[in-house]
């Protein structure tokens, strides 16, 4: 049977014009060029078109644990704590019983130059000697939940005793809002 296909290929090709059998050998390898960049580049497409996959969006707020406060430096105490997930650090307090003042926020997850921290710590300095403050932990994971500890008391010493009067106030587990 090959060899019956191999003599018509040499009688179609001993009998036609050399012009007109060059032209259909070019214009076979040029479809086949033109098919393969076709496919290759995405200009013909087959079968479905694949679907994007479904962008599940984080909606729970981070969980703040373990809130800690001790003697900082410069008359001031120094706040810790740990989240469930890397997020940002920022601090609001102020004299009991508003937290009226805020920290500024850092390692933020929300700007993307930044993967935000599972462990958190925030210094206040200049707080007036034997006064009640109040103060909460905030932080922002990168799809924007905020966790909020609850509001948190401690009372600063007499300026130059060197001693928060509540340095053991924690919060041990807690949950965002």
């Amino acid at each position: 049977m090959l060899d019956g296909i191999v003599s018509r290929l040499k009688e179609i090709v001993q009998n036609t014009n050399p012009i007109l059998l060059s032209s259909l050998v070019v214009l076979v390898v040029g479809m086949t060029v033109f098919l393969i960049l076709a496919f290759q580049f995405g200009w013909i497409k087959t079968g479905t078109t694949p679907t994007k996959a479904a962008v599940v969006k984080d909606t729970s707020a981070p969980v703040i644990s373990v809130l800690r406060i001790r003697e900082g430096a410069n008359s001031g105490a120094i706040i810790s704590w740990v989240t469930s997930e890397p997020s940002s650090t920022q601090v609001e307090y102020g004299i009991w019983p508003y937290a009226n003042t805020t920290t500024l926020i850092e390692s933020d997850p929300r700007t993307g130059t930044n993967s935000g921290v599972l462990v958190h710590e925030v210094g206040l300095t200049n707080l007036l000697p034997k006064t009640s403050y109040v103060y909460r932990a905030v932080s922002y994971d990168k799809d924007g939940n905020k966790g909020i500890s609850p509001d948190m008391q401690f009372d600063t010493s007499v300026a130059g005793s060197g001693s928060q009067q509540d340095s053991q106030n924690q919060y041990i587990q807690g949950s965002g809002d």
